[in-house]
């Protein structure tokens, strides 16, 4: 009972935290077993949390023994069957024993358990995927020759990974069985591993090449619908500017498990086309010099302050009044009660916030820190408030006013969200202020680029991913 509610705790502040989760890919089945699941490692404990909360089947994690000292996280630990990994660098580089360990994993996936681990062996920021440690490798390797054992990569995507209330879509790549061979040996089975996961990933492996790829997709992302995508279905728009995101960097079709509903909903899922589409060109972007052009047009974005999407104008003017009209007379049936949680829970909010940018010294360690900030902040005011309602009413007043200040802090996250998109007026709005020669140069300049781009045939020849629907719980 206990390990049921701390898991679905994990995936309450989840939800909370991040307000989109989506899931692409082959979907694994509640019943498949003796699978080792493995991923790109880019946001602490983020990372394993979003795995084990919302994908549809259980699996057992890997994680660094030391995890183990931090009273937090033990009970998490053991609501998940987590299992100790001693790591060399956690012992100032001495040699570790990990034999029971390895012992105890092959024999649950040889039971037809299922397995999470992160074979990078570290969180890191750099845009690529870390070379692998062995350990994945002798795990398959130690298994028995007559199990069926499969093994499935995941990759995992924010589009601003320190921010809350960001975006995440968790991608299943294929799963394949493990077939061994007499040939196969530690250095080879890490290879394949590793080489499955770059085949889901977005990541180019440097910064600049990660920058025009991400400029790319955001060109592609907004192109006008083809012929055969206008027949198929109504084309899905794209999402309000949120959490992170910057005119020169804003850039198909399993429902989200967690966050909003309508035609944005699939946006992360669309981008990761984009981006894998823009992957498969970026070569070729370069050979064509068609990479300056396209950082000199998100130069002047920058300059005038407004996303490509504003360029690209796809958008019929009524339909954005309708939404924004929309927006705003929910906000403004939403705002007395949000207003009152802003003002109550801005102090733990911020003192949150204050302490993860203090506890933690990289960019993936600043979720972590979050998250496993309001587990302790947020439960003291709640029992604070909790005290005030019963100090100031008598009886059923007092657990009515409770409720409803929880109530008012999830009011005043929908309020939060509404707010980002409304933003999105004041974008348009400063689009709109630009001379219409400025205007009409950008939309000529971005026309050109988008052209050049869809004649480099590998653009077209990248075909859409298989998704899988996965429905909210």
């Amino acid at each position: 009972m206990l390990r049921a509610l701390l898991k679905g705790s994990i995936k309450i502040v989840l939800a909370i935290y991040f307000r989109r989760i989506e899931l692409s890919g082959e979907l694994p089945d509640e019943k498949v077993g003796g699978r080792l699941f493995y991923g790109n490692h880019h946001n602490g404990l983020v990372d394993p949390g979003l795995v084990l909360a919302f994908a549809p089947l259980p699996m057992s994690p890997l994680a660094k023994s030391t995890l183990w000292d931090n009273p937090v996280i033990v009970p998490f630990l053991s609501a998940t069957g987590a299992v100790p990994v001693h790591r060399r660098q956690d012992v100032g580089g001495d040699d570790v024993d990990n034999d029971a360990m390895f012992a105890r994993v092959i024999d649950a996936l040889d039971a037809g358990e299922n397995i999470l681990m992160f074979p990078e062996g570290i969180s890191h920021n750099a845009p690529c995927i870390a070379p692998f440690k062995t350990g994945a490798a002798r795990i398959l390797l130690g298994t028995q020759p007559d199990r069926a054992i499969s093994l499935q990569p995941i990759f995992i995507d924010f589009d601003h990974k320190t921010s809350f209330r960001s975006r995440v879509l968790i991608h299943f790549g294929p799963s394949a069985p493990f077939v061994r061979a007499p040939s196969d040996d530690l250095r080879s089975v890490t290879e394949t591993l590793r080489a499955l996961l770059e085949e889901s990933s977005t990541l180019t492996g440097d910064e600049p090449s990660q920058r025009l790829l991400e400029r790319v997709a955001s060109l592609l992302l907004e192109a006008p619908p083809s012929a055969d995508e206008r027949r198929g279905a109504r084309r899905l728009d794209s999402p309000d500017s949120g959490a992170g995101e910057t005119p020169a960097t804003k850039s198909d079709s399993p429902s989200p498990v967690s966050g909003e509903r309508g035609p944005s909903c699939h946006w992360m899922q669309r981008r990761r086309e984009a981006l894998r589409r823009a992957r498969c060109a970026l070569q070729a972007v370069r050979a064509a010099g068609l990479d300056g052009p396209v950082e000199r047009y998100f130069e002047k974005l920058e300059i005038h302050r407004i996303f490509d999407r504003d360029v690209a104008a796809l958008q019929a003017r009524s339909q954005r009044a309708g939404e924004w009209l929309w927006e705003a007379a929910l906000l403004g049936l939403l705002a007395p009660l949000g207003l009152v949680g802003m003002l109550l829970f801005w102090p733990p909010y911020r003192i949150i916030g204050w302490a993860a940018g203090r506890l933690a010294s990289e960019p993936d360690e600043l979720s972590t820190a979050k998250i496993l900030g309001s587990y302790v902040i947020f439960p003291i005011f709640l029992a604070v408030y909790g005290v005030v309602c019963f100090f100031l009413f008598d009886g059923g007043w007092a657990l009515s006013g409770w409720v409803l200040v929880v109530a008012s802090a999830f009011a005043a996250l929908n309020v939060r969200d509404r707010l980002d998109r409304m933003r999105r007026v004041r974008q348009w709005l400063r689009s709109r202020a630009l001379p219409e020669s400025e205007m009409a140069a950008l939309r000529a300049e971005r026309s050109g680029l988008l052209d050049s781009l869809l004649g480099l045939e590998c653009v077209n020849t990248a075909g859409p991913e298989g998704h899988e629907e996965a429905n909210a719980s």
